[in-house]
């Protein structure tokens, strides 16, 4: 075909794109706005004419707070407790400081379920690889 035997277009403007599915979940965003819009895009081949969609969405902030800060400034403040317990109860400090260890774990892997699954590391991955790094650090001194 040649490009000006094909012809791309919006069949029904914005009406066009239904971005509502009942099985898309909706409590991490809001859609903010949906824009069709078409472009002509010069190649070597010849100037092609291309569909574009441009999504705006907002992140919800509640849900992130409920299931990530307030858990962690509960465990920074449950690990503070560690100061407060006298030096020679040693099984006290190390069954507090296992506890933390856990909920950091479990709040990676809680975080690792939401994000989409790449070959890279993330800074979200790096940061909790530090956090227990320097946790482990913490208890061998």
């Amino acid at each position: 075909h040649f490009v000006k035997d094909i012809e791309l277009g919006w069949l029904a403007g914005n009406d066009s794109v239904i971005m509502l599915s009942p099985d898309m979940p909706n409590y991490l965003f809001t859609i903010g706005s949906v824009r069709l819009r078409e472009k002509k895009v010069k190649l070597l081949s010849g100037i092609y004419k291309t569909l574009l969609v441009d999504i705006s969405v907002k992140r919800k902030w509640g849900y992130f707070v409920k299931s990530f800060f307030v858990p962690v400034g509960v465990s920074v403040i449950l690990s503070w407790m560690a100061f407060l317990i006298p030096p020679h109860h040693v099984t006290a400090r190390v069954i507090l400081g296992l506890g933390m260890l856990c909920s950091v774990v479990m709040l990676e892997i809680q975080a690792a379920g939401m994000t989409a699954s790449v070959a890279y590391l993330t800074a979200g991955d790096l940061c909790g690889q530090l956090c227990d790094q320097r946790r482990e650090e913490k208890w061998e001194t």
